[in-house]
């Protein structure tokens, strides 16, 4: 049978949550990106974009390449529904399966993978 957790009182946990807070003031904070493609707002880490060499560069010169929109974020003038596959491929490497229905998406990704500079579905 599962076991049921061990059930402590708040007095008992006041010390790991202590702990756990500290911890948190220690950590060096994750930078997190803000881009807007096409309208949409996405957001991920710098480590995730830099595995595109267009994104790498982006984020290496942003001060003189990028175009921002007018909260800042890096504007990119391209489809976000095609991007949203890219940062997906971009976080997990890995393609998502395609069905063979889905040949004008797939062509359409290989443009955009082109484009940042990554190895296409």
């Amino acid at each position: 049978k599962d076991a049921k957790p061990e059930m402590r009182s708040c007095a008992e946990l006041k010390p790991d949550m202590e702990n756990l807070l500290a911890e948190g003031r220690d950590r060096k904070e994750v930078a997190v990106e803000h881009l807007n493609v096409g309208g949409t707002i996405f957001e991920t880490t710098p480590s995730t974009l830099r595995r595109s060499p267009f994104l790498a560069a982006l984020l290496e010169h942003s001060d003189t390449l990028a175009t921002r929109d007018s909260k800042q974020r890096l504007f990119i003038d391209r489809d976000p529904v095609l991007f949203s596959h890219i940062l997906k491929f971009l976080r997990s490497g890995k393609w998502q399966s395609f069905d063979k229905g889905d040949a004008h998406l797939v062509s359409e990704l290989c443009t955009e993978c082109s484009y940042f500079g990554i190895d296409g579905p």
